[in-house]
């Protein structure tokens, strides 16, 4: 049984998917199997690549700001000294 299939049967109103990649892979099986996106079982990812703007309708997604985690892993380290 394919993850989508396992998605479906569970009953599940949401998938949060580790990237938008794999979020928008989830909507392509679901939209395989007639399911409706976000009508029938909303999709998040996490990355915001500029991908997710151009499916319809838009993937919902988390954006990380990684100047400024990057910056702050720096001066993290730089404290720990």
């Amino acid at each position: 049984m394919r993850t989508v299939e396992r998605v479906v049967g569970s009953g599940a109103s949401a998938v949060v998917a580790f990237n938008d990649q794999m979020a928008l892979g989830v909507i392509a099986g679901l939209r395989d199997l007639g399911v409706a996106v976000p009508g029938d079982i909303s999709v998040v990812g996490f990355d915001d690549v500029p991908m997710a703007a151009m499916v319809a309708p838009p993937l919902t997604t988390i954006s990380l700001p990684t100047d400024e985690a990057g910056s702050l892993a720096v001066e993290m380290l730089r404290q720990a000294r």
